[in-house]
Order: structure tokens, then sequence, then C-alpha cells
């Protein structure tokens, strides 16, 4: 889909709108990724993509725009936050080009409520340049930092009812260690629910860095310097723990009873974190002749690979015939 509209110019050049093309026909649902082009027209009909350029200004509402990609809202604040706006402004030789698109759900794909945990941040791949040698033998290579742990899924109320309108579903999701609360509009066209309250993965542990080669001998005058010893390679760091799956009480009115079969809930704990590389041993230096020859370094260890996190309890299921109307 290409939506264009001219902007106001001050003077007369070649690019006269901007365009923002997308798919319509992909799923456009919660916490989905939309691929954007941004594009400049001129008269002729001529494009030039600037979806890259740094001067570009994009205003979002609804959503996160990052590398030409819209990152539609996971958690929004009421079932009528169903639309994208987004704003593309620009100026080329003094031109100033806008345009704005209104982008809606289409309620295509999986119903995604995502409560994990997050992923463990990667250990320092200790991959800092070592300082230049001063004596002969090299430097050892530094240890890659551990990972580290992922968070634990959230524990979560789900209360899902047919609306009063009789035209689609709403969820309504609490937070219950931040009391906050999110609700989804989902229509039965043939696509599922997926709930997640699975625990973060852990991080994975840094490398550990090359160990220096040692320097080359040396002879001058009435001095001889054997060539140095290679550094040893550092050890890689240890992997992060996984987060703890978290705990989901799901709660279907009667008039949802229908979508029981459809709902997945997820609360795994999260994946071990993985073992860091080890460092490679640095070379010795090249000896002269008539010079003892130097050591070769010794490589590094690899890292432990972290401990996978537990997962939650069984997700409670439960028929409760509550007044819909005070939750809405």
């Amino acid at each position: 889909m290409c939506l264009g509209s001219c902007a106001i110019l001050s003077k007369n050049q070649n690019y006269t709108s901007i365009n923002l093309e997308y798919d319509q026909s992909q799923n456009i649902n919660y916490a989905g990724v939309i691929p954007i082009k941004i594009k400049m027209s001129n008269e002729e009909g001529k494009q030039k993509d600037i979806t890259d350029k740094r001067d570009l200004q994009i205003v979002l509402t609804g959503g996160t725009f990052l590398d030409g990609n819209i990152y539609i809202d996971s958690f929004p604040k009421s079932f009528d936050e169903t639309q994208i706006k987004i704003t593309a402004s620009y100026i080329h030789n003094e031109n100033s080009l806008t345009n704005t698109a209104l982008i809606d759900y289409n309620f295509k794909g999986t119903l995604t409520i995502n409560f994990q945990g997050v992923d463990g941040i990667e250990g320092d791949k200790a991959n800092r340049k070592l300082k230049p040698v001063l004596l002969s033998d090299g430097k050892d290579g530094r240890d890659g930092e551990d990972g580290l742990n992922g968070s634990h899924g959230r524990e979560i109320s789900v209360k899902v009812w047919k609306h009063t309108s009789d035209e689609f579903y709403v969820f309504k999701v609490e937070d219950l260690i931040t009391n906050q609360i999110f609700y989804y509009k989902y229509y039965d066209n043939g696509f599922g629910v997926k709930i997640d309250a699975s625990g973060g993965q852990g991080g994975k542990g840094g490398n550990g860095s090359k160990g220096t080669d040692g320097r080359k001998g040396r002879i001058k005058d009435d001095s001889n310097i054997n060539p140095g010893d290679g550094g040893n390679g550092g050890n890689g760091g240890n992997g992060g723990t996984g987060g703890n799956g978290g705990k989901v009480y799901l709660y279907l009115h009667p008039t949802a009873e229908n979508l029981k079969q459809k709902i997945l809930v997820y609360n795994l704990g999260g994946k071990a974190g993985e073992a860091g590389a080890a460092g490679e041993a640095g070379d010795p230096g090249k000896a002269l002749d008539g010079q003892e020859e130097g050591k070769q370094g010794i490589d590094g260890q690899v890292g432990k690979i972290g401990k996978s996190g537990e997962s939650g309890p069984l997700p409670q299921i439960m028929i409760e015939n509550f007044n819909r109307s005070t939750e809405e």
C-alpha cells in the first residue's frame, strides 16, 4: 500500500511528496512488526528511498520505529487502541516534506499476550584491545564476563469475555506484581491466542580475548634478548541462569467458554545462557639465529553453561460468571 501527500515547498524542487509503503495484507496485530519504506517522489513518479536517512523525523503513536520497522505496542491500556499513526518529515534542499498514515489493526495472526521475563544481557566479550607489549612476553587475554540472569515471568490474572456488543472478545490482563492492567481485543476469525509468562533466557557468557604475541628476539651490540613467550588466552564467561516461569490465572466468562481450546498458556523456565568461548593463545616471538625459541601461550578455558529456570505452576483455568459491565 502506498499513501502519498504533496508537501508545502519553499522552492520549486524535484521531490514534491513523501510516500509511506507497507504491505496491508500482512498480519497487523498486537506485538507485531510492520516493515515500512519511506520514499520521496517527484512529479514524474521517480522515487528515492530515505528510510535510513539520519535526518528523517518519525513521530509514531501505537508503537516504535526502528531500522525500517514499526514495532506494534504489546501493552495496550484500552481495547480501543487498535490504530497506529505515523508521521514522516524530511527536509530536502530546504524543502519541507511530510506525510501521515493511519494503520488499522486487521487482527490477523495469533493474538500474542507476552509477559515473559526479560532475557539476561550478554557478558562483556572482553574484546578491548590490550596495551602494546613493552616487555618481551605477550600479555594474557582478558576473561569474558558472566552473562546476567534472565528475569522471572510475570504473575498475571487474565479475564476473558465477549463484549456486550457481541462483536469481539476482550482479554483483560492484570500484572499482579505492578497492578497494571492491559486490554486486548480479539476476533474469533480462525486464529488462536498465546499467553506467555515464561522466564527470560540467561545471558551468554562473554568470550575470552586472545593473548598477545611475544616480541621477536633482538640482538644489538652486546645485548641478546631472546624472543618473548606468547600470552595465554582469556577464559570464557559463564552463561546466566534462566528466569523462572510465572503464574497465570485464567478466568473465562461463560460467553467466552468456547475459546478454551484456542488459548495456549506458557510459563516455562527460561533457557540457560550459553558459555563464552575461550580466548586463543598468543604466539611466541620469532627467534633470531642462535636464540632460544619462545613458548606458545595456553588457550583459555571455555565458560560454563548456565542453568535453566524452573517452570511455573500449572496455569489455573476457571469458568466464572463475573459482571462483564464492571470489567469494561
